[in-house]
């Protein structure tokens, strides 16, 4: 990622008027998440020097970088393209504007807790940075990246975690599975027999209150 100043970055903010704006927007925003700046910096991919940069206004940051913070912190856009003058929208409208899915930050305060495992515990498992996973934990938006590598690693339905569907939460039928059902035929053929058997028993049965109704229709 890019970070130097540039015409395109100039061009795209400059309703700010000074990059000085910028600076704050930024330093306001980590400040808020209560991350250091190494914290602030990792999933970036940048440096904590960048993000020092940023912040006292020594560099600017590019429209590619902007657009990872966005993306990576769940942030409204619109936070950065407020000019000096104009701050109608302030970090705490841009959390909360992020309408994330209901309940998901509470199912994976759950998860973690049934297996007794901490955000840094978490975080060093599934690959997903400890920032990302405390922004989740306080509402913010999780990716299907995310969810599929936090769901692999506490053993959850992904579709449990992001939905909240409770058939779904234990044994997940994932990737994961299926890759070990490829190379057990012996468990598959059984599982394939007690889904077929299945059917053909829901198949009897709708037939069964077919026929009954129809003899009924014929009386």
């Amino acid at each position: 990622m890019s970070m130097g100043k540039n015409k395109k970055t100039v061009k795209d903010f400059e309703n700010m008027n000074t990059n000085n704006h910028l600076s704050v927007l930024i330093k306001e925003l980590r400040s808020y998440l209560r991350l250091s700046q190494a914290s602030f910096a990792e999933p970036l991919g940048l440096s904590p020097t960048h993000i020092a940069r940023f912040e006292k206004g020594v560099s600017v940051p590019s429209i590619e970088t902007i657009d990872t913070i966005c993306q990576v912190y769940s942030v409204d856009r619109r936070y950065f393209e407020t000019s000096k003058e104009n701050t109608s929208i302030s970090v705490e409208d841009v959390v909360n504007l992020t309408n994330p899915e209901e309940g998901i930050a509470e199912r994976i305060k759950i998860a973690r807790g049934e297996i007794g495992w901490s955000q840094n515990e978490l975080a060093k498992r599934s690959g997903v940075n400890q920032a990302i996973i405390n922004r989740v934990e306080f509402g913010a938006k999780l990716t299907e990246k995310q969810a599929v590598k936090l769901a692999e690693t506490l053993e959850i339905g992904v579709e449990w975690l992001m939905q909240g569907d409770e058939k779904k939460k234990k044994y997940p039928a994932d990737q994961k599975m299926i890759l070990w059902l490829w190379d057990h035929e012996d468990v598959r053929q059984e599982i394939w027999v007690r889904m077929h058997a299945s059917e053909g028993k829901e198949q009897t049965e709708y037939a069964g209150q077919f026929s009954h109704i129809e003899s009924s229709s014929i009386k």
